[in-house]
């Protein structure tokens, strides 16, 4: 190899000067290391993406059950709990989809839903959840309260005879006789629930039956983000989901991810 040296420069000015220029090919040599790295890893990910849209397209979705249309829960038992999301469908929950042997979730609190439990012997947990499904839907969320009082009570209790001069508006009802008053946190897990062939499916409830469900259990409470901040954040945590979907059950009035 030849070398060319500056007359003008001493021994140890031209070992410097190639040293530098050394150092200066061995940054280029790495940097195009790291830009090939870059790029494998880009590839890799594309690649990713495109088999995971290849076996999306492939996954069918689920039979639409008419809970669906509500807000709902399915028990560590199996048991169904389902809610109104607004006042009409409250109306329709409460005249149309509820039997003698069910039992039946509301607050004192303006504006709060109606769910519904259906089974004919609720387990302990499966009152509490129902309890903290009602709670988590009703107005406490958006004011940012960390828990309130629910009742229950049967579905005979539950009725659309206002008081003399009193006028009951859609999706209000009256509660008579007896009830019973459970604490019930402000709070919800969120998860999705993976089978086979099928479209991940979003479970929310109590941390125990989401994570019986689902691979994982994410914690939501009130708070100051937008749901559709939430939405995304759950999209990449849980790996799966839309921000529409989500948006679907995640309660109004702000929420963060703990």
């Amino acid at each position: 190899m030849k070398i060319a040296l500056a007359l003008e420069k001493n021994t140890q000015e031209n070992a410097n000067t190639y040293f530098e220029r050394a150092k200066k090919a061995k940054k280029k040599i790495q940097g195009a290391k790291d830009a090939i790295l870059r790029a494998q890893m880009d590839h890799a990910k594309a690649n990713e993406h495109a088999q995971h849209e290849q076996e999306q397209a492939k996954l069918l979705t689920r039979p639409q059950k008419w809970y669906h249309k509500y807000r709902w829960c399915i028990t560590q038992e199996g048991n169904l709990i389902v809610g109104g999301q607004n006042a009409s469908a409250n109306e329709t929950l409460i005249k149309h989809h509820t039997d003698p042997t069910d039992t039946v979730f509301h607050t004192d609190m303006a504006g709060s839903p109606f769910f519904i439990l259906k089974t004919k012997q609720p387990t302990k947990q499966e009152l509490s959840e129902a309890a903290q499904l009602t709670a988590a839907y009703s107005r406490a969320w958006k004011q940012q309260i960390a828990g309130i009082e629910v009742f229950y009570v049967k579905p005979e209790q539950v009725t659309k005879e206002a008081q003399s001069g009193e006028y009951l508006p859609k999706g209000a009802f009256m509660i008579r006789g007896e009830t019973t008053y459970v604490q019930a946190k402000v709070e919800l897990y969120i998860g999705l629930h993976k089978e086979e062939g099928y479209i991940p499916e979003i479970r929310v409830g109590t941390k125990e039956t989401v994570e019986h469900w689902c691979e994982r259990a994410l914690r939501i409470l009130p708070g100051k983000k937008k749901t559709s901040e939430i939405g995304k954040q759950l999209i990449k945590t849980l790996r799966g989901g839309t921000v529409d979907s989500y948006n679907k059950v995640i309660p109004a009035g702000g929420s963060t991810i703990e």
